[in-house]
């Protein structure tokens, strides 16, 4: 399978950011929820699991439930615009959320370095990559809905109220980063690395277990890979 190209470049400053989300507390008896808390200073309220470890065994992203997630602000907003959400909860497109600090910050500064232009014109000029990254997105659709329990699956493929199937839309036909799928189709667009990272570390998790049970293996992100591959090259002392 072909693979997004990463040239050597100097070495990057790593800056901080700290996403917004509401938050629960810990459960003192679960390390995996410690360790999130201490990176993200927050458990989200929507947090199911450790979907991607890095190589001593800390989280590097987690999954997330497709609802009622997000900061209280976020969630407000989302009752406002889509009354429907006060039924099944806000939206929360983001399957595999990265919640490594260090991982953040220098994926941080790959964006600021232009990588996601890049990465795009890669894409424009490459139609075999384009095909696995659609592939991705409409896996990764199909993995959030499937996710998401009978009842909320239910409700969300009623008609009312009129916002439901506006809902149904975010979470069973978008892609990587909400990106729409029909725009993916001719654009191969690239919204965030942070959220392709995610996805693409999350399924190299997946990918081993489908291995183990004989399973067919998720499609490797090559926008991930992309950023896997200078994330060695530019922070050799990152730990991934």
């Amino acid at each position: 399978m072909a693979a997004l190209s990463s040239s050597s470049s100097s070495k990057m400053l790593q800056a901080a950011s700290t996403p917004d989300s509401s938050d629960v507390p810990a459960l003192d008896d679960d390390p995996d929820q410690t360790a999130v808390q201490e990176q993200l200073g927050y458990i989200p309220t929507n947090y199911v699991r450790v979907s991607a470890r890095n190589a001593h065994g800390a989280p590097v992203a987690i999954q997330t439930y497709p609802l009622q997630g997000g900061s209280r602000r976020r969630q407000t907003k989302a009752m406002e615009s889509m009354p429907s959400s006060a039924l099944v909860g806000a939206p929360f497109p983001t399957l595999y959320w990265l919640t490594d600090p260090a991982i953040s910050k220098a994926i941080a500064e790959l964006e600021r370095h232009g990588h996601v232009t890049l990465i795009e014109k890669e894409l424009e000029a490459n139609p075999e990559l384009q095909a696995q990254l659609l592939t991705c997105h409409e896996e990764y659709a199909a993995d959030r809905w499937k996710s998401l329990t009978l009842p909320d699956q239910t409700l969300l493929n009623g008609s009312e109220p009129h916002s439901m199937p506006r809902i149904k839309y975010m979470l069973h036909d978008s892609g990587i980063a909400g990106i729409d799928m029909m725009k993916c189709r001719s654009l191969g667009a690239v919204k965030c690395l942070h959220t392709h990272y995610a996805h693409y570390r999350s399924t190299l998790d997946r990918r081993l277990e489908a291995e183990a049970d004989s399973c067919t293996p998720r499609t490797l992100n090559p926008v991930g890979q992309y950023v896997h591959d200078r994330l060695m090259n530019d922070f050799e002392n990152l730990v991934l």
